[in-house]
């Protein structure tokens, strides 16, 4: 039985053997004539058994470079790659210039968003504004790491757009909207195609705890940080 250093290197592995039965057609081809099954079975670090399938599929009429390689019934699905979209909102007792000017120092935003762990400014603008970020995240299933381009409206909030990291793809924002002077309505979203590591372990009740887990903390962090003093 195999032993890995830590979850990012059992993902990888079986990432890279994912990937290498799909681009081979020797070893694709047979499984999709004959709806063959691989299994891999695990524990995590909780002990828990668990077990992820990679299975072809007879049934769709797409070559193999279109369809990849899906999975069969209760098996985590692995090849079609799905798209997570979330949001989190809350009303802040505070003006928007203020939440605008914490959610801007992207340098300083690990001590109130609890899901970055890490920041490193690559590359700033001609306002001194981080422009180009290295990042950490806490996922839940995994550390994720993101190259992210920063872009500013202020004082409506800013977005961003990963360059490359763990994700396939991820874009995000902070949207805040003025109310009464006093108070702002910060909305912090999330869009990103996890990738087919990710991908494969977001599923059912995990994948909506992720979203949960990385938009409300950022949101409701804001909300600590700016009505902090009042």
């Amino acid at each position: 039985m195999a032993t890995f250093e830590d979850s990012d290197q059992l993902y990888r592995v079986i990432d890279t053997l994912f990937e290498r039965i799909s681009a081979d057609p020797e070893m694709a081809g047979p499984m999709l004539k004959g709806d063959m099954v691989i299994r891999f079975n695990y524990r995590d670090p909780e002990d828990t058994p668990r077990e992820i399938r990679l299975a072809s599929s007879r049934k769709s009429p797409a070559p193999l470079s279109a369809q990849g390689l899906v999975p069969g019934p209760c098996a985590d699905r692995v090849g079609i790659m799905g798209t997570l979209k979330a949001s989190w909102t809350v009303e802040i007792e505070a003006p928007r210039e203020r939440c605008y000017e914490i959610a801007a120092d992207i340098e300083n935003a690990p001590e109130w968003q609890k899901t970055l762990e890490e920041v490193e400014v690559l590359e700033r603008d001609g306002e001194g504004r981080a422009l180009v970020v290295e990042t950490v995240s806490d996922a839940v299933v995994k550390k994720a790491r993101s190259q992210l381009r920063f872009s500013y409206d202020p004082p409506g909030g800013l977005s961003w757009e990963q360059e490359e990291g763990d994700p396939k793809w991820l874009t995000g924002s902070w949207e805040l909207v003025d109310l009464d002077g006093k108070r702002t309505k910060a909305t912090y979203g999330l869009e990103a195609d996890p990738g087919r590591v990710l991908n494969m372990l977001l599923r059912g009740p995990i994948k909506d705890k992720v979203k949960e887990h990385v938009t409300r903390s950022a949101a409701e962090g804001l909300k600590e940080q700016a009505e902090k003093g009042k």
